[in-house]
């Protein structure tokens, strides 16, 4: 495990998360590393899909 993990209370990752997602901040690797551990992070990993893979399911599902 990393030093960048920071082991903590589910609302305080999310709050930790979020305040720096909106600065733009936001390690891919870290967030990731959220998404895993965290059971509740599935929006967060929803997220992520709508925004980067969204069009490439779309497509094979169509196909």
């Amino acid at each position: 495990m990393s030093s960048n993990v920071v082991r903590c209370h589910k609302h305080d990752c999310f709050q930790r998360l979020n305040r720096e997602r909106r600065r733009g901040e936001v390690n891919e690797r870290k967030e990731r590393r959220y998404v895993r551990q965290k059971g509740k992070s599935l929006r967060i990993r929803h997220q992520k899909k709508s925004r980067r893979t969204g069009k490439k399911t779309m497509q094979n599902r169509g196909s």
